[in-house]
């Protein structure tokens, strides 16, 4: 199964949220003290709206007095997590007034292609958002979704921020359709966000506020996973996989990993990791990469072995059985994949390029780097496709004759549609659609 990394933010709590020397305002404007902050600090505190009135509250050992006429608490509870996204961070739609020139006609990046088209779709994703510079994708029987991100917004840009940010789409074989999105319009808050889905069911998106379900006609649901999350995957069998990380300055992040049916969030081990990096799910058994490689079979996890160069760096673990298993691995000689062959890594291949991601079923796996498509076995790392421009940015699959494929050329933001293509293996060629 296709698994990818995830960045996470946390977002702050309000005074009126978290700390306890907030004063309240009494009916005859006159503020009465809150507890006493741990701090003893001073200062502007935010009002309702989250911005700081300009004069604070002075608390003290016996919880200090607030000050004359100020709003620290508003009458009903603020808004947290996807809540506080939904209200003010959603988008109404996609950007329909981009005026940037079509894109060159022959954009093909060096590939050779076939027909343009995937079932009934033959016209190519077009977003309005400019300068998008990552993709993430996701599939089943039904459809094909991709998040696109665009963070960059204002000077020195002077990209729009109601259009930045990010956005989700679904194509069901008959052509792109906007779902949803979340536009970067508050500089103060950022969200990166990891998609994945369960098949015949919702979309998932995974973030530094939890984990969101996005129905394939845009509703928005939250699934009541508070922690951040990261690492989103699915077993193709009705079942999603996340980390969840518990992050502490100037410690290891550690996470534990949670499995989602639909309904509820279970854990699946009650071990706590460190470093978290990538989360797969192969035959069944959950696979990780974080300060170790690891297996986990009903609830217990199994460290994998070592590999033999102890400078490289595990980045990845697919393949189409416990018995057919793969590592991809960062060392000082470059990006390499390696076989497991007993209780030993056994080096297949070399690499070109910056791995990015991977997506295996039972009966084939493939990778891609920024410059190559390709397929693993044992006996090494099958080119499909190279790119001569852009980079490949996302891979997921249903089968060996049905794989999609994103590729991002930021040399073309500068036109209508922007960085991103997507494209459909048939098992012998590309198709863009």
């Amino acid at each position: 199964m296709n698994a990818r990394g995830g960045h996470l933010l946390l977002l702050a709590g309000a005074c009126w949220a978290t700390v306890a020397g907030c004063g309240r305002i009494s009916e005859d404007g006159e503020g009465s003290g809150g507890a006493a902050a741990s701090d003893a600090s001073t200062g502007a505190q935010p009002s309702s709206g989250g911005a700081a009135s300009e004069a604070g509250g002075s608390p003290n050992a016996e919880g200090g007095s607030g000050g004359t006429g100020l709003l620290i608490v508003p009458d009903e509870e603020p808004l947290t997590g996807w809540d506080w996204w939904i209200e003010y961070q959603l988008k109404d739609g996609p950007n329909e007034d981009d005026n940037r020139p079509e894109r060159p006609a022959d954009s093909s990046l060096g590939l050779e292609l076939g027909e343009a088209g995937w079932r009934d779709s033959t016209t190519p994703l077009c977003t309005g958002m400019a300068g998008v510079s990552r993709v993430d994708l996701w599939a089943d029987a039904a459809g094909v979704a991709v998040l696109l991100e665009a963070p960059e917004c204002g000077a020195p840009e002077g990209y729009d921020c109601d259009v930045q940010g990010d956005e989700v789409w679904y194509n069901q074989g008959s052509g792109w359709t906007w779902l949803t999105g979340f536009s970067n319009k508050d500089p103060v808050w950022k969200n990166f966000f990891d998609l994945a889905g369960l098949p015949a069911g919702d979309l998932l998106l995974a973030s530094g506020v939890g984990v969101l379900a996005v129905g394939r006609d845009g509703t928005l649901e939250d699934t009541e996973s508070a922690d951040p999350a990261t690492g989103l995957v699915d077993d193709g069998d009705g079942r999603a996989y996340s980390a969840f990380l518990h992050p502490v300055l100037d410690t290891p992040t550690t996470f534990e990993i949670g499995v989602f049916d639909g309904d509820d969030w279970a854990s699946v081990t009650d071990t706590i990791y460190e470093g978290f990096t990538r989360l797969s799910v192969i035959d069944g058994a959950v696979y990780l990469v974080a300060d170790e490689m690891y297996r986990v079979t009903d609830g217990e996890p199994e460290a994998l072995p070592e590999l033999p160069d102890a400078d490289a760096v595990p980045v990845d673990l697919t393949g189409t059985s416990a018995d057919d298993l793969y590592a991809v691995a960062d060392g000082p000689a470059g990006t390499e994949l390696l076989r497991l062959v007993d209780t030993e890594w056994t080096p297949v291949a070399a690499l070109d390029g910056a791995f990015v991601g991977s997506w295996a079923n039972g009966d084939s796996a493939y990778l891609v780097t920024e410059n190559t498509f390709g397929s693993i076995s044992e006996s090494g790392f099958e080119p499909l496709a190279t790119l001569s421009a852009g980079k490949f940015a996302a891979i997921h699959g249903l089968s060996g004759t049905e794989i999609f494929l994103a590729v991002l050329d930021a040399d073309l933001s500068a036109y209508a549609c922007d960085t991103p293509f997507l494209f459909h293996w048939d098992g012998a060629e590309l198709h863009p659609f």
